[in-house]
C-alpha cells in the first residue's frame, strides 16, 4: 500500500508552493513533486468524490479560493473566486461541493461561495463580524456531516456560529457562546456519531459538543486541558485528529510541542489518554491516514512534515520519514497512490 499526501504552507512562491508526496507503507518516499499557481497555499480542503482540491490563495495582491482538479504532478488550477478581507486562513468545502466557505483570521471576513463542478459561481453570503464593537478573528468554516450547515469558529468572539445551507442563499442560523478568553479555532465531527470536538487556542481545552442533525444546534458536553498541570509555559492549541480505529482524539500544542490523545467513549464523550511528542517546534495541522496507521504532522518552525506511525493503541511513534516544506501548515493523506 502506499498513499499520496499533499503538502501545504507559507511558501511565499507560485511555483511548487502544493507538493505531492508518495509514501510506502514501510514510511519510505517514493515520489516528491510540486504542484504550481497556487501562493501561500496554508490550508487545503481535499473533496474526494469529485478529486478536487480546494486551496488558500493568498497573495501580496490580495487573497482568492482556488479548485484545483487532481492530474497528479500535471495539476493545475482551474477556478478562482477572489475573497475580500485579509489573513485568508481556513477553507471548509460542503460534502457535495455546493459550497465553499473561507474565513479571514485578520479582518473578520466570513465568505461562502456557490460551487459547480466547473468551479466557482458565485459569492452567496459575506460579512465582516468585526463590527459594533467586536473583535473577531474568523479561523475555521466547517460543514455539518451531511452538508445542511455551516459551522464558523471565531476565535476573537469565542464562538461557533451556525449558518443554513438548506437554501441557495446561506443565513445566519444561532450561535453557541464559549467561556470568554477560549480562542476556539478549530471543529471536527465524530465520523459517526452526533458530536462534535473543538480545540481552543488561548485557554489550551478540547470540548465535547452535542449535535443535533435536524437543528443544527451545538451543545456543550465536556470540557478537558490538552495541557498537563505540570506544565506552566505558554502554549497554543491548534488542531485535532481523529482515529477511527483506535477510537483516539488527537490535539496539538504549539509551545508545549506536544499531541495530546484521548479515548473516545461509545457515546463520543472524551477521557484523558496521555501526551506524546510532535518531535518538531509548531504543531500547526495533524491529520489521520485514511488506514489509521499514520498521523501527519505539520511542524510549521521546523519546516517539516512528520510522518508518525501509530500503534494499534493508536499511540504515536518517532518519525518514519520527515519531509522538508517551507512552514509547514497541512497536509492530506488523498488515498492510495
Amino acid at each position: 500500500m502506499s498513499y499520496t499526501i499533499l503538502i501545504g504552507g507559507y511558501n511565499q512562491s507560485r511555483f511548487g508552493g502544493i507538493q505531492e508526496v508518495v509514501l510506502k507503507d514501510d514510511g519510505t518516499l517514493e515520489g516528491l513533486s510540486g504542484i504550481n499557481g497556487v501562493m501561500n497555499p496554508s490550508f487545503l480542503a481535499w473533496h474526494a468524490p469529485s478529486r478536487r482540491v480546494f486551496s488558500v490563495n493568498e497573495t501580496p495582491e490580495g487573497a482568492e479560493l482556488c479548485i484545483l482538479p487532481y492530474a497528479g504532478a500535471q495539476t493545475a488550477v482551474r477556478s478562482r473566486a477572489p475573497f475580500e478581507g485579509r489573513g485568508l486562513c481556513h477553507i471548509g468545502v460542503s460534502p457535495d461541493a455546493s459550497f465553499a466557505g473561507g474565513a479571514c483570521f485578520g479582518s473578520g471576513d466570513v465568505t461562502i461561495y456557490a460551487c459547480a463542478p466547473t468551479g466557482f459561481v458565485r459569492e452567496v453570503f459575506h460579512k465582516n463580524y468585526n463590527r459594533d464593537g467586536a473583535v473577531s478573528h474568523p479561523h475555521c468554516m466547517c460543514p455539518s456531516p451531511d452538508g445542511r450547515y455551516f459551522y464558523l469558529v471565531d476565535l476573537g468572539r469565542d464562538s461557533v456560529d451556525c449558518f443554513d445551507c438548506t437554501t441557495p442563499i446561506p443565513a445566519e442560523h444561532g450561535r453557541l457562546p464559549l467561556m470568554e478568553g477560549d480562542g476556539p479555532r478549530q471543529l471536527l465531527f465524530h465520523p459517526t456519531l452526533p458530536v462534535a470536538y473543538l480545540v481552543t487556542e488561548y485557554s489550551n481545552a478540547v470540548y465535547s459538543l452535542s449535535y443535533d442533525a435536524a437543528s443544527g444546534a451545538l451543545e456543550v458536553l465536556q470540557r478537558l486541558p490538552t495541557l498537563p498541570d505540570t506544565f506552566t509555559d505558554t502554549s497554543y492549541g491548534a488542531s485535532l485528529a481523529y482515529n477511527a480505529a483506535a477510537r483516539i482524539l488527537y490535539a496539538s500544542n504549539r509551545g508545549m510541542e506536544s499531541i495530546a490523545l484521548y479515548r473516545v467513549a461509545e457515546d463520543g464523550t472524551l477521557s484523558v489518554f496521555g501526551i506524546v511528542s510532535c518531535f518538531g517546534s509548531w504543531p500547526r495541522h495533524i491529520a489521520v491516514t485514511h488506514d489509521d496507521a499514520f498521523l501527519l504532522c505539520c511542524n510549521e518552525r521546523t519546516n517539516e512534515l512528520c510522518v508518525l506511525p501509530l500503534d494499534s493503541q493508536g499511540i504515536p511513534g518517532a518519525p518514519v520519514t520527515r519531509v522538508s516544506h517551507k512552514r509547514c501548515s497541512f497536509a492530506v493523506d488523498i488515498g492510495e497512490a
